[in-house]
């Protein structure tokens, strides 16, 4: 405060003298003068002031050095031991700049003193072990020594972004991998349902992965402990191979099989290599009940191609002239009735009138889709005069007459449709559109002529063709064998029949909850590229192993940190001071009046 004083004083010191400057050194003079000695208060007075000012100030330290060691179980292990001897050597010369890190499902700090754990971690999360570190001690140079697998991966994007706002340059040592052989088995379906008689066929496919050449494979099928068949296949890696197995079950019921592949020579993981499939095979052959108004040739040659079929047993029922009914097919089936419709699976009705079935009959077969069987109704002209889709069914049904002789397509992406051939052209044939929910297999252009849909647990379909038996007697003539004509009517009845119909249990789960799928340590390709690329983002670079100790020797790193100094600690005021002083002096010399 007292200097504060003693300028304030000078300064208006300075100011009343200037009259009597001017009497004796002119205007010029005066002015000269007090704007040196002004100057010069101010300048003093700054002195005092708490004014700091910034100025750049160069650093030179050693750099900070991360190291992070993969130590999960696909990293080659001759590779990875000479890596740590290298890295183990870098620890102790610097060790007050250089930390050790490893990481495999997560990221733990390494005791130079201490060896590093040996590969055996179940993962390896590169990129989130990456983020972690640079978050965490955020180094200067970051040195990468992995296979460059990553089984828990971030985008290249987040981990570059990280680096970069980090500062941290990337060095990537890469290291080979050796990822275990693997076979993985997959069967489709698992679950089936057979008649008896019948053989399940499924099919089994066989995956390879990691491996160096290719192998022959066992696939075995057991059944308890009983090996039901064993067959070869050629297995590449990275390639898929395929057969077709044929179970035959024994008996009656649910049946439990187990198709495995023989492990290979290293193969660590195994739960994938079996898979269960559950097949029920019903107690009876598939049992199918035809019922015509008149035994036409459609009935007759239907008749004969269920009969030709030893997995079918059939009944059939047809009237007479004077309207009596009469029987033939199996003898364990007969004697059979529309209102005993328990023992069959499907039931076709070929054109039926009103007139040749009762109000009782028809809600013996509607009762009878709803319990699980199958059932199928055929049109002719007089049925379709008759309007006989209303006596049975609820839904409206439209139907159109077609041109005779019209094409008819399957449709492939149809259940039902996959399975028929290319059909000849039926005498007769009809547009049938329905306004509920309904599939269609078969058409004539774009118009459907066989439909089908669910009721209850039981199958419906109707057919707008008729005239197929013309198919078998086309056959006849060319002496072959009607095989389009017993397709088509076989595959039709398959379909509609259910052998799980009266089962207690319909369906077995045979795949438990448990992921068989191989951890992702071994089945996680290494991606070595993206080291590489995090080194070119970063301005790093990609070295060998034996380039690593000559890299990390005694890194350094200059910066420039800003410094804050006071005004009175600046050797440029008090210049400025003196100099204004000395002016001064000059001036006042050159006067005369010194």
């Amino acid at each position: 405060m007292l200097l504060w004083c003693i300028l304030l004083a000078a300064a208006v010191i300075t100011v009343l003298r200037v009259p009597a400057l001017r009497r004796h050194w002119g205007v010029g003079g005066s002015i000269a003068l007090t704007a040196l000695r002004l100057f010069a208060l101010a300048l003093a007075a700054l002195l005092t002031l708490p004014i700091s000012l910034t100025t750049p100030h160069t650093v030179t330290q050693p750099a900070r050095v991360a190291v992070l060691l993969d130590v999960s179980q696909s990293v080659d292990t001759a590779a990875w031991r000479r890596a740590t001897q290298t890295v183990a050597a870098l620890a102790q010369k610097h060790g007050d700049t250089v930390t050790v890190w490893a990481f495999g499902d997560q990221l733990t700090r390494l005791v130079p003193s201490r060896p590093p754990p040996r590969p055996t971690a179940m993962a390896s999360r590169l990129s989130v072990a990456v983020r972690q570190l640079v978050d965490t001690a955020r180094p200067d140079q970051l040195v990468i020594i992995a296979d460059g697998q990553d089984t828990d991966p971030l985008p290249d994007a987040t981990v570059i972004a990280t680096l970069q706002r980090a500062g941290t340059r990337v060095i990537a040592v890469p290291l080979p991998a050796i990822l275990p052989p693997n076979l993985q088995v997959s069967v489709s379906p698992t679950q089936l349902a057979v008649f008896a008689g019948e053989m399940a066929t499924v099919t089994v496919t066989v995956s390879g992965q990691h491996l160096r050449q290719p192998v022959s494979v066992p696939v075995s099928v057991w059944e308890g402990q009983r090996l039901v068949q064993r067959q070869q296949m050629r297995v590449a890696s990275d390639k898929i191979a395929t057969v077709s197995l044929r179970l035959h079950p024994t008996k009656a019921g649910w049946h439990r099989y187990r198709v495995e592949a023989a492990p290979l020579s290293g193969e660590r993981w195994r739960a994938d290599n079996a898979v269960t499939v559950a097949v029920w095979q019903a107690p009876t052959k598939l049992r199918v009940l035809t019922v015509a108004g008149q035994p036409t040739f459609e009935f007759k040659f239907l008749r004969q191609a269920l009969a030709e079929d030893t997995s079918i047993e059939w009944a059939a029922l047809a009237a007479l002239p004077d309207s009596t009914r009469y029987q033939q097919g199996s003898s364990n089936l007969l004697p059979v009735s529309l209102e005993r419709l328990a023992p069959f699976h499907v039931v076709i009705t070929l054109a039926p009138t009103p007139a040749d079935l009762s109000a009782a009959e028809a809600q013996n077969l509607r009762d009878f889709v709803q319990a699980g069987g199958g059932w199928l109704l055929t049109l002719n002209a007089a049925a379709v005069a008759a309007q006989i889709w209303r006596w049975f069914f609820v839904m409206p049904l439209q139907v159109i007459s077609l041109p005779a002789l019209a094409p008819l397509q399957p449709v492939a992406d149809d259940m039902l449709g996959r399975t028929l051939q290319a059909l000849p052209p039926a005498d007769a044939a009809w547009a049938l559109q329905s306004r509920t929910p309904a599939q269609a297999a078969l058409k004539t252009g774009n118009r459907p002529v066989l439909l089908w849909w669910h009721d209850g647990l039981g199958k419906i379909a109707v057919l707008g063709v008729d005239g197929t038996w013309r198919w078998a007697m086309d056959a006849a003539r060319k002496g072959e064998p009607p095989k389009i004509h017993r397709h088509f009517w076989r595959q039709l009845v398959r379909f509609l029949a259910d052998p799980l119909k009266g089962a207690s249990q319909r369906w077995r789960l045979t795949s438990d909850t448990d992921d068989h799928t191989p951890p992702p340590e071994w089945r996680a390709e290494p991606q070595p590229n993206r080291l590489k690329r995090w080194a070119q983002a970063t301005g790093g670079a990609v070295l060998p192993t034996q380039r690593l100790a000559q890299t990390v020797t005694a890194p350094t790193k200059t910066i420039t940190i800003p410094q804050r100094r006071h005004l009175s600690e600046l050797p440029l005021p008090y210049l400025l001071l003196i100099a204004t002083l000395l002016a001064e002096w000059w001036f006042i010399r050159r006067k005369g009046l010194l």
